[in-house]
């Protein structure tokens, strides 16, 4: 349960952090499936159950919607969006555009170091998918294939791409399916390792064009996009 609150002089740093607590608990119930894709959620039980205010509950559900997690319908309450493939398809398209740009700006300034690391991710990645648990596990390998890409993010001296491409990947990977397709993570990771040998050849064109037009390509990957999104829950 998260600490009791009311309106009445309250630190606004204590509110802020009481906000972050119940937007990453809301996060969690996604993720675990309890709330799902549109189904509503009933603020005032929650606030109760949470024995929170519905001060910090509201600005985390504003924070949800700026990202596309929830709709606050007037006078009806707020409902967890329904991901449709347009929804996909433009998510594919902005972070592919986003990934290949930073990729161009920043391949000069890889390490080995650096190369090494994505390379390690890459292979505890490979593992995972032949692993027996990979579904049970699958938020852990989200986890991993963010960081992947953030080696090559956070070369970047635009501290916007980030924040902007996140709330994207979340919404394509942290709702609940019946199965995961472990053909096209597999994939996933042979691109990861091309992506490295290009790299490592200083041809940040060729990676930002693979990036962009095969591993971010809803056309290119639509039968398994498809399979994936239009996979029952459980």
């Amino acid at each position: 349960m998260l600490p009791p609150t009311d309106n009445k002089d309250v630190n606004p740093f204590e509110l802020r952090s009481l906000r972050e607590q119940v937007y990453q608990y809301l996060r969690t119930e996604m993720l675990n499936g309890r709330i799902i894709p549109g189904e509503y959620i009933r603020l005032n039980e929650m606030s109760e159950r949470l024995g929170i205010s519905k001060t910090p509950l509201r600005d985390a559900i504003i924070q949800l919607e700026c990202e596309g997690f929830v709709t606050i319908l007037p006078r009806r309450g707020v409902v967890m969006n329904r991901l449709s493939l347009q929804d996909v398809k433009d998510a594919y398209d902005i972070v592919g555009a986003i990934e290949a740009y930073v990729l161009v700006d920043v391949c000069s300034r890889f390490t080995d170091e650096r190369l090494d690391a994505m390379t390690a991710i890459n292979v505890s990645m490979k593992e995972m998918i032949e692993g027996d648990d990979f579904d049970d596990r699958y938020a852990d390998f989200f986890g991993l294939n963010l960081t992947f890409h953030d080696h090559f993010l956070d070369l970047s001296d635009n501290r916007q791409v980030k924040k902007i491409i996140i709330p994207f990947k979340q919404r394509l990977y942290d709702f609940p399916r019946r199965r995961y397709i472990r053909e096209w993570e597999r994939q996933n990771c042979r691109e990861h390792d091309e992506l490295i040998d290009l790299i490592c050849a200083g041809d940040g064109k060729a990676a930002a064009d693979m990036l962009q037009n095969r591993h971010w390509s809803f056309s290119y990957y639509e039968g398994f996009i498809r399979q994936f999104y239009q996979e029952p829950l459980k």
